[in-house]
């Protein structure tokens, strides 16, 4: 049987190009649930391939020991330091990105978890044989009457939290709740809330340039707060090519002068960092 563009994709390992199509704007969710359970030549469904895809790769790159050994200057010291920061970035994105990938396929396809292929293996045989991660094969080894049970959202909390937590934000930021976004930032520790900002790709700086008309002391801190933990989000762009600053000053938001403030001050103090002057 001809395989489908999840398998093709999933084959090579390009696991945010299926996460951008499982939660696009063109989404419809009967057409992907048909795709999840399409078969190709090996008898594997879509899920298969993310299990054999899924490795664990925290000790993959041994290589910020060997370059931090290779010089003793403080230059590259200071470099090292860096490419290991970014490094460690993007295998946290990376992560985030496999769990919230992995969280949508079982959910669109719950009796995915219990298909065998042409060698009568399942994804959780493949994922364990394959050194999947500890999370991946726990969520794979959920029977589909326990996945229903659970549902999508406690699916996510558990076995993709990042992009949980995320989610939880833009929801309150569009009920302009402030407060119950710094209550949940306070929740958490400055790892999490950086890996959230970082996986969320500033959509929710955004939000807030979006919904943030009505100055008020708890919405101005708040996005102070999102800058200061995660820079980079006042120049990432939307799908659309629009940044924070962008937005807060659009007709269609006007937000309060303060918001666009922040969004131009601040996004110029990154500038000049990052050039150096």
């Amino acid at each position: 049987m001809p395989f489908n563009r999840f398998h093709e994709l999933l084959k090579k390992g390009d696991i945010q190009s299926v996460l951008t199509e499982l939660v696009g704007p063109q989404k419809n969710q009967n057409e992907q649930r048909g795709r999840m359970m399409e078969a190709d030549n090996k008898g594997r469904l879509p899920l298969h391939w993310l299990a054999a895809k899924a490795k664990d790769d925290n000790d993959d790159d041994n290589s910020s020991n060997n370059s931090s050994n290779s010089s003793k200057t403080k230059t590259n010291k200071t470099n090292n330091k860096t490419n290991n920061n970014n490094r460690n970035n993007n295998k946290n994105n990376n992560k985030n990105t496999l769990g919230h990938t992995a969280v949508q396929m079982v959910s669109l396809a719950m009796d995915a978890l219990v298909s065998q292929d042409n060698n009568d293996e399942t994804p959780l045989e493949i994922a364990v044989r394959m050194g999947a991660s500890p999370s991946i094969i726990t969520l794979l080894s959920l029977s589909p009457s326990a996945a229903r049970q659970m549902g999508y959202e406690e699916m996510q909390r558990l076995f993709a939290p990042v992009s949980f937590l995320g989610q939880a934000m833009l929801r309150m930021i569009k009920r302009r709740a402030w407060g119950g976004c710094h209550k949940l930032l306070d929740e958490q520790g400055e790892e999490v809330v950086r890996d959230v900002l970082k996986y969320m790709d500033s959509d929710i700086l955004r939000e807030v340039a979006c919904y943030g008309q009505q100055r008020t002391d708890s919405l101005v801190f708040l996005a102070l707060r999102m800058v200061r933990r995660h820079p980079g989000s006042l120049t990432a762009k939307s799908l659309q090519g629009l940044t924070a600053k962008n937005l807060a000053e659009h007709p269609q938001f006007k937000s309060c002068r303060e918001i666009v403030k922040v969004s131009v001050n601040h996004g110029a103090e990154r500038e000049r960092s990052v050039s150096g002057a």
